[in-house]
């Protein structure tokens, strides 16, 4: 199985482009989930898709298993979206596990320099607020961010590293009705990346916890004017 770095992956597009993007998915899926997207989205962009899979395994029921960039602990995230006070889960700190993770995404990126000449990074729920970190503590590297269904992770963190600004342009999609990650925490990161970079495109949509073809849609335009 082809490896970067440490970590397992799935390559969509053309490995010889200027632009790569490494994708990262979410809690319980792998790097098989998100990979059609780059089958969809090099049929219009010249560019690398490197979908990697996440180091951890967790289980999902009997007989069943996923991969986890950290572990989340399923029922108090439920308790604290009943309750109101999900900035305890994500918002107030790192969670525990998400810079190990992120050490291993940042030595792919570091291999994938050599190769291209922009690297963007994406991710979907908990790829996304991966990806967010490693964008933030790697600037110079980086040059577009995508959160798909993405929170704000350790709001602290945000403004020690972006300050008054961040150099990369950032896109960022949320369903209105998603029953894991509440709109109303995506909303609070469309205002925090709105007051920090005046490149902020913010996709609401009717639906869940996804990334719908009207998403895909405004992503794809997001990427021809802003990536390529």
């Amino acid at each position: 199985m082809s490896k970067l770095a440490e970590l397992d992956f799935i390559f969509r597009g053309n490995s010889e482009a200027h632009n790569a993007f490494i994708v990262m998915h979410g809690y319980g899926a792998d790097m098989n989930d998100l990979a059609p997207i780059g089958q969809w989205l090099s049929q219009s962009v010249d560019a690398a898709f490197y979908f990697l899979q996440a180091p951890n395994q967790v289980a999902l029921g009997p007989y069943m298993s996923g991969r986890a960039w950290f572990p989340i602990d399923m029922m108090k995230l439920q308790m604290a979206t009943n309750q109101g006070d999900f900035a305890a889960l994500f918002e107030r700190d790192l969670p525990p596990g998400i810079d190990e993770s992120a050490a291993k995404v940042v030595a792919a990126l570091e291999q994938l320099k050599s190769r291209h000449q922009k690297i963007h990074l994406a991710g979907f729920s908990q790829g996304s607020m991966l990806a967010a970190k490693v964008a933030l503590e790697n600037q110079p590297s980086i040059s577009s961010l995508s959160m798909l269904s993405g929170v704000l992770v350790s709001k602290s963190l945000w403004q020690e590293k972006a300050g008054d600004s961040i150099n990369f342009p950032t896109f960022q999609s949320h369903g209105t009705q998603d029953p894991v990650l509440p709109v109303s925490e995506g909303r609070k990161l469309k205002e925090f990346l709105n007051s920090i970079n005046a490149n902020h495109k913010y996709v609401e949509f009717s639906g869940g916890h996804e990334i719908p073809m009207p998403v895909l849609t405004e992503w794809l335009g997001f990427i021809k004017e802003n990536c390529l």
